[in-house]
């Protein structure tokens, strides 16, 4: 096959015994955003909780994938997000509690009317011994007694068997799940057991035994302690990288539920991703799978605002997800996208992949960027703008640049090197950045000789002559150091009018200057650029921009 079967538009696979998940097990996620996420280090607002809650229900599309979401219970700002997330009104993620194994805790669930309430069972001897001094007996009383008294105040409980991997699975925990499941029946409540893998000890290969192995785990739940596979959770921790392959492996072996966080964020090294396991769920089951993926990209723009900081290839919602830099994968992409792409990330996710340029990216990197960027169709690898751009690409590498050029600086040097014609929507907005850059061109007279260095010297004075320090154009923001990081620094430049003469301001922050230019794009986007008028100064002598 070429691509995966879930993915619109592609071939699907006549592989015979390729890995199904079972037939008549509706899997689902139960997302853990609002507790394991927020135990990793971010407490999120209230404001925040209530977006990330709706993008939740939209990820999770019409069928309600994602079937419920774990909130705290403790504090004035816990119920508050409850209240809040719950005046929406949506049928899914359904909004549970999560308690410790007491009746305060069991009290403050149903005070906001929780229908579910999560109760810790720690099941292994680390923590019935050394954390609590309880014995197997004492255990199994204590988390028995909880487990009626919720019962008792109209609550469905999940057991979460905390530290499962390390438990005595046959000894302690299938005689406890019995016991749950005996009360189950009593009840008529259909009590969910989650197996929580706590130290990302478990491993999803096959032949793998108890309590490590996953399948052996599912299996001795299902066959030995009688819990239907539909009330099974897996929550697996990522501390050896297994963290979504062991959740995977928990679905393929039986078990429905699957418990995950947005990014996997989660204690120490976090948890599967909520995001990864939807993406997984269309790759397995493309016949019943209605997530909406297209949902992902709105949701990285939407933690990136929170201040939660998505590493640049984080599958998915990393800004390098779906970038190619070498020259021989752009190549391959111009050619066929499926050379290097598993699947079309417009297509499926609402995102382009992108085309990053550095000195690796070679002749084919710097024409693929044209086609798409610059809109040149068909660009000749031989092209004399191709081989301009390259030049100073790789002259830069040679001098030790190691940043990528942004698309801003790419586009400034595409212009230079091949100046649109007065008919074309880009003329006015080439002649008026042209004429700026003169002017700062002229501030830094003194300093021309080193900016004007080869292979940087012009006739005329080139965009790509000072140092850019944060560049902001319709893809996204490039910074070089910490230049508009601070609040003040983004608030000059959000705020600077369009259209005006460049010119110099402060960055705030570091006590450097600044050339800044802010112009309106023919497409009615903004792009505002700020470049080093300090970089080739001599220390000794004052800058003309002072």
């Amino acid at each position: 096959m070429s691509r995966p079967p879930s993915l619109p538009g592609t071939q699907q696979p006549a592989a015979e015994g390729a890995f199904l998940l079972p037939h008549g097990l509706p899997q689902y996620i139960c997302d853990a955003t609002f507790r394991e996420g927020q135990q990793a280090g971010r407490s999120f607002t209230v404001e925040q909780m209530v977006r990330l809650y709706d993008l939740l229900h939209r990820l999770g599309g019409p069928d309600g994938f994602i079937r419920s979401s774990e909130f705290f219970c403790y504090t004035p700002k816990d119920r508050r997000a409850v209240e809040a997330c719950r005046a929406l009104g949506r049928p899914f993620p359904r909004i549970t509690g999560w308690a410790r194994a007491t009746r305060q805790d069991l009290l403050a669930a149903r005070e906001l009317e929780m229908q579910e309430v999560s109760l810790l069972m720690s099941v292994s001897p680390q923590h019935m011994r050394h954390k609590f001094g309880w014995t197997d007996a004492e255990a199994r009383t204590r988390y028995l007694a909880v487990l009626d008294d919720a019962l008792s105040l109209g609550l469905t409980p999940r057991c979460h068997f905390e530290d499962v991997t390390r438990a005595d699975v046959p000894g302690f925990c299938i005689p406890l799940a019995r016991g749950i499941m005996d009360r189950a029946r009593d009840s008529g409540r259909p009590i969910i057991i989650r197996l929580c893998d706590t130290l990302g000890l478990a491993m999803p290969y096959a032949g793998a035994v108890l309590p490590l192995g996953v399948e052996a785990l599912v299996r001795a739940f299902v066959e030995h302690a009688g819990v239907p596979g539909a009330w099974l959770e897996f929550h697996g921790h990522n501390d050896f990288h297994r963290a979504h392959a062991n959740t995977v492996a928990a679905w393929l072996a039986g078990c429905a539920g699957a418990s995950a966080s947005l990014l996997g964020l989660g204690e120490r090294a976090g948890t599967a991703s909520v995001e990864g396991l939807a993406a997984e769920y269309r790759l397995l089951a493309p016949e019943r799978a209605r997530v909406d993926l297209h949902v992902l990209g709105e949701l990285a723009c939407t933690l990136e605002s929170m201040g939660v900081s998505i590493p640049e290839q984080q599958p998915l919602l990393g800004g390098r997800a779906f970038a190619h830099v070498a020259g021989l994968h752009l190549d391959g992409l111009r050619k066929s996208s499926e050379t290097y792409e598993a699947f079309d990330p417009g297509l499926v996710l609402g995102r382009q992949s992108r085309i990053i340029i550095t000195d690796k990216s070679g002749r084919a990197g710097v024409a693929a960027w044209l086609e798409r960027e610059f809109g040149m169709p068909a660009a000749d690898k031989e092209h004399p703008l191709v081989t301009a751009l390259l030049h100073v690409v790789t002259q830069a590498g040679e001098q030790g640049r190691a940043a990528p050029f942004s698309n801003g600086e790419l586009r400034a040097m595409a212009l230079l090197f091949h100046p649109p014609v007065p008919q074309q929507s880009w003329y006015h907005l080439y002649e008026k950045a042209l004429c700026a850059m003169e002017q700062a061109m002229t501030l830094v007279h003194a300093c021309q000789d080193a900016l004007l260095l080869e292979p940087l010297q012009q006739a005329r004075p080139v965009f790509h002559g000072l140092r850019l320090l944060h560049c902001t154009d319709g893809h996204g923001t490039c910074r070089i150091g910490r230049w508009g990081c601070c609040t003040l620094d983004e608030a000059v430049l959000t705020d600077l009018p369009l259209g005006i003469p460049g010119q110099v301001l402060p960055c705030l922050e570091q006590g450097r200057l600044g050339w800044v230019l802010a112009m309106a794009t023919p497409e009615g986007g903004r792009l505002t650029a700020v470049w080093d008028l300090m970089t080739f100064w001599p220390q000794e002598d004052a800058c003309p921009g002072t």
